[in-house]
């Protein structure tokens, strides 16, 4: 019986210090807590939080690109393929370009490439920029058919760029870079 009023008074003493036996307090003798169904729904909450912010950040990123400027000069491969480069950047940042916008297109040797248009466009804020596109023939021809593409826009700030790709009207690559850094990607040109 002694022991029992030791335990009893150390148990008082613990109450009074505010130390608990936590896992003896909770309804019908379980642990408190969230248990199987609160963790689900915590779980669920966070999932449509998680959509919601989705919802409200994404417009706003793509909202940055409803608004774009662009420049695509256009070459003619052996006499048939037509080659265009279109390069993007979100409108905000046109003022920022300085002229010229270089791409540089390397074809496989023996390939006629022909500079068909060279393009210019004038930008909300009364700037001309315009595409400087150089062709070249590849001294060793280790990639078949393809055609290496590059692009840099020379800007006072850093933005996001997409340089587009098309082979006869088709989207044959997409390349995402930044201003101010090169953006280059290789191009299938095969007529399968």
């Amino acid at each position: 019986m002694r022991r029992g009023c030791r335990v009893q008074k150390a148990s008082l003493v613990a109450w009074r210090a505010g130390i608990h036996n936590t896992h003896r307090e909770g309804k019908m003798g379980r642990r408190p807590g969230l248990g199987k169904w609160g963790i689900t729904k915590v779980g669920v909450f966070l999932a449509v939080l998680g959509l919601a912010m989705v919802g409200w950040i994404a417009p706003a990123i793509a909202s940055a690109w409803l608004s774009c400027d662009g420049i695509d000069p256009i070459i003619k491969l052996n006499g048939k393929q037509e080659l265009a480069i279109r390069v993007d950047w979100p409108s905000k940042y046109s003022c920022s370009i300085q002229s010229p916008i270089e791409v540089r297109v390397y074809v496989p040797a023996g390939m006629e490439a022909d500079l068909v248009e060279e393009s210019t466009v004038t930008t909300s804020c009364g700037n001309t920029v315009a595409t400087a596109t150089s062709i070249f023939n590849r001294s060793v021809d280790n990639r078949g058919d393809q055609v290496y593409v590059a692009a840099k826009v020379n800007a006072t700030q850093s933005f996001p760029v997409v340089v587009v790709v098309s082979v006869d009207g088709k989207v044959a690559r997409e390349l995402r870079g930044s201003s101010r850094s090169g953006i280059g990607g290789w191009v299938s040109i095969s007529d399968k």
